[in-house]
């Protein structure tokens, strides 16, 4: 009877081990996909602003402005 008990009590214990590995390696994955999406998000916004940056400095004007203030700091380009 007495190992019967222990069975019992030893399935219990790994149903409740499993349970909570299960929660755990959820959680990780669910953190994993969550830093991935957002350094993918990150990422196309630093493309954005890279892409507007330079659209920026190609305008004739200011691609004017920007070589006169260059060469009056860091002689001609």
């Amino acid at each position: 009877m007495a190992f019967k008990e222990i069975k019992v009590m030893a399935l219990k214990e790994f149903r409740v081990l499993a349970l909570k590995e299960f929660k755990v390696e959820a959680l990780i994955k669910t953190a994993m996909r969550h830093s991935y999406s957002l350094t993918t998000s990150r990422i196309r916004e630093d493309r954005l602003n890279l892409n507007l940056f330079l659209s920026t400095i190609n305008s004739s004007s200011c691609h004017n402005n920007l070589k006169e203030h260059l060469s009056n700091d860091h002689g001609p380009i």
